[in-house]
């Protein structure tokens, strides 16, 4: 039986690295990258079929019929608290799922009428990437004019921010250890098996020790789980699967924005943020990609649902994306 969604707005990051350079046929190099893109499918398929297709368990026939290979992943994971999977199913998010393992993806209009045309399926998309301007990201000047137009000097007299407010960063990752970010990073105490506040290696037991669901999530979590085409890879980087390395941030956009919200001021190493001592919990959402000498960031919307998802349920207050497009998408 067909139901009615209430819709969310989840746009894809696509930013520019602080390293591209500016370049007249910006336009065409954005072309390019979205001509050789290929999209994740999705879909929400009806109320009754919702919780068997995540289980695995009989998949409509219809489905299998169209897609014999085709393997369903949700695309966010049940709750952990009972209130919150009552919200979660209330607002259908519990029938969405990302269509994988499907050779030879027609991504024409045609693919999504001929699934919206099933029983079983009430609507068919396909993700999206979405562009930012070209915008210089010098790090020290950057920040105390972002500092200076919020009026956060004014702010700064009144308040500096407390360390028991916890933002996320969904962004290209971080760099754990910056000198100017590690003192303000979120260190999850269910797996910080030596109790010391900080990220090191001896944490990491492979266990998911708080379980919570994800192994090892001491400092954030890594949700890509993407795979560009072999000429746009960048050396180094890390497209999936998902796990808990957030670094490197080779396009280096999520360091940054981590610095703007949460590097640690007035200790004088490198910039200010509009709070002093918040803490950042990072979680990877883009990486880095290449067309010809130029390197940018991008970002899947499927990955930044699941990032929403983890972030709510994990002791967020604050969400921070800084990303652009006009994308409408309705999962």
């Amino acid at each position: 039986m067909k139901t009615t969604l209430v819709s969310l707005l989840i746009l894809t990051l696509f930013v520019v690295s602080p390293y591209a350079k500016t370049t007249e046929n910006y336009q065409e190099i954005k072309a390019e990258i979205e001509a050789a893109y290929i999209p994740n499918l999705v879909i929400a398929v009806a109320d009754d079929f919702a919780d068997d297709l995540r289980l695995g368990n009989n998949i409509p026939e219809e489905l299998s019929a169209l897609y014999p290979s085709a393997v369903y992943e949700p695309l966010s994971t049940i709750p952990i608290s009972q209130e919150h999977e009552l919200l979660w199913r209330k607002h259908g998010l519990h029938r969405w799922f990302i269509v994988r393992n499907v050779p030879d993806l027609n991504t024409s209009r045609s693919t999504l009428q001929s699934l919206e045309a099933l029983e079983s399926v009430d609507i068919a998309e396909f993700s999206s990437l979405h562009f930012a301007d070209l915008t210089p990201m010098d790090d020290g000047n950057y920040n105390v004019w972002a500092m200076d137009n919020m009026q956060a000097y004014e702010a700064w007299d009144h308040q500096v921010g407390r360390d028991e407010v916890v933002v996320s960063t969904l962004d290209t990752g971080c760099e754990l250890q910056h000198p100017d970010l590690q003192h303000n990073i979120y260190i999850n105490p269910g797996e910080d098996l030596n109790s010391n506040g900080f990220w090191d290696a001896t944490d990491l037991n492979g266990i998911d020790d708080d379980g919570n669901g994800y192994v090892d999530d001491l400092a954030g979590w890594d949700f890509v789980s993407s795979s560009p085409a072999n000429f746009m890879r960048v050396a180094g980087e890390d497209y999936g699967p998902r796990d808990s390395r957030v670094w490197p941030d080779i396009v280096g956009h999520g360091t940054h924005t981590a610095g703007t919200s949460a590097s640690s001021t007035n200790n004088a190493i490198g910039v200010p943020s509009a709070s002093w001592n918040v803490t950042n919990m990072p979680l990877r959402t883009g990486y880095a990609i290449r067309l010809l000498v130029i390197i940018l960031g991008a970002g899947d919307a499927v990955d930044f649902v699941a990032a929403i998802q983890y972030a709510a349920e994990n002791g967020t207050d604050i969400i921070s994306i800084s990303f652009g497009g006009t994308a409408y998408e309705q999962f």
